[in-house]
Parts: C-alpha cells; structure tokens; sequence
C-alpha cells in the first residue's frame, strides 16, 4: 500500500490548522501624559518674615570700645602734627640713665640698686641663667618718668617683657603694658607697647590715673589691626599715636585718639 499520499494529505490538513488558529497580541496601554511640574515661587518677604539688617561694626581704625562700655574716637592724623610734639626718649643705654639719677641708682653685676626718698635700698637682680618664663628676667634702668616721682624700668623674661613704674618715696611697683608718657597736667599717664609680630606681650594701650602719688588703671584695650609704635600727648585729653599695620601700604599711619570721659 502506497503510504505517501496519505502522508501529504495529513501533513496539509496540519497546516491549515496551525494557520487558522486566532493569534494573541499582547496589548500594552498607552500611559496618561505627565503633567509638568511648576516651580515653587515663595511670596515676597514681608516685615514680619525678612531677615534682620546685618548688625554694622565700627573698625578698630576708627573707634575703641572700652570694656566699660565708654567709646574712645579715633581720627586720621598727619605726620606733621606728630614730629611736632616731644617723645620718650629712644636710647637703651642704662648707664646713661644711671649716671643722671644723682646717685641714687647703680648697677652691680646683676643686681640694679635704687635707694628711694625714704632711705631704703630697693635692690633687683637679673636671672638670666634660667629659661622659665617666669623665673627668667633683666632689668634695665630707664631714669625717672618726666615731671613725676617715678622711677621707669625695662623688664625683659625669656620671651615676653613689661614695665616697672616704681615710686621713688614708697618703692611700690606697677606693672604697665609697655613705655609711660605722663599727660601735660601730670594727673594721668598712657602705657603703650606694640607687638604685631611675636605676640608675646599685649598689643594696646593703657590709661592710667595718678592721684595720690598711686597709679590707678583707668581702663586699657588689646588692638589686634595695628600696633601702637609710639604715642604723644596732644593735649590732656587727646593722643597722637605712630601706628603700624603689618598688613597695609603705607604700613605708617598717624591718628588722634580722644580719651573718653
């Protein structure tokens, strides 16, 4: 029996049914337009939501504030206006100053004895042999502070230094930041030192009463923009200082301090 007719008969009839079966198309939906997002815009600030105006502060240029609250103005000043008014005087040469105090200061070795108005002997030895800051000192005879009975004296430690104002009468001794200049009226004195570089020491200037023949801080103040090179006394209430700013061109500047009430 001839099988092959009846193979291509059933081969045919299975594809036709392969071919008319229904075929299944996946369907995927169209997804909705996003809508665009608008930016949030905030309301203008009112009186009630603006931040506070920034607080302005005066320079040091300018103006002092003093711990008890007082103000001590300052102006530019010239040059000029400084060369004409008398200064400390510059020379460190202690015998110098020894030799003008009459006797009454001499220098031995390392003790500098000064006999005071009383007739006692107030004796100060150098250490120089120790490097504790505190242990660690020379003194320097500077002569008497101008118009007054004082006497004036260099304090030098292993990295800091200050200075001695020390009574003739009494031999009481007062600590100052830096050199003393005596005011015209002779009732109060300003201390000044500058010390940009190192930092070891304070960098300002101090106002001191002397009523009484006792020196009595009336109030000083640390400047960390420029350092006080030299001060003058204009009048009783007013000081020219040699400024110097480490960090400005000219580095040289002049300016009027007027002392608060």
């Amino acid at each position: 029996m001839n099988l092959y007719p009846i193979i291509l008969t059933l081969g045919g009839i299975l594809l036709i049914s392969c071919d008319s079966s229904p075929q299944e198309v996946e369907k995927t939906q169209a997804r909705p337009p996003t809508a665009a997002v608008e930016p949030k815009v905030l309301p203008p600030a009112t009186s009630a939501t603006a931040a506070p105006a920034a607080k302005v502060l005066r320079s040091e240029t300018d103006t002092l504030r003093l711990r008890n609250g007082s103000i001590a103005q300052l102006s530019p000043a010239r040059e000029a206006e400084f060369a004409r008014l008398s200064g400390i005087d510059t020379d460190t040469t202690e015998q110098k100053y020894i030799q003008l105090a009459g006797g009454r200061a001499q220098r031995r070795a390392d003790q500098l004895l000064l006999t005071l108005k009383n007739g006692r002997t107030l004796t100060l030895t150098n250490n120089i042999t120790d490097p504790d800051e505190e242990k660690h000192v020379i003194y320097r005879f500077r002569g008497p502070l101008d118009k007054s009975d004082f006497w004036v004296l260099d304090v030098t430690r292993w990295e800091s230094g200050f200075v001695l104002l020390i009574n003739q009468h009494t031999g009481r001794r007062t600590r100052l930041w830096g050199r003393p200049v005596l005011a015209p009226d002779g009732t109060h004195l300003v201390a000044f030192n500058s010390d940009m570089e190192a930092g070891y020491s304070p960098n300002g200037l101090e106002v001191w009463s002397l009523e009484s023949g006792i020196p009595m801080l009336r109030w000083n103040r640390v400047v960390n923009t420029w350092g006080p090179e030299e001060v003058r006394w204009l009048n009783d209430k007013t000081l020219i200082i040699r400024q110097y700013y480490p960090d400005s061109t000219p580095q040289i500047k002049y300016a009027r301090l007027l002392l608060p009430q």
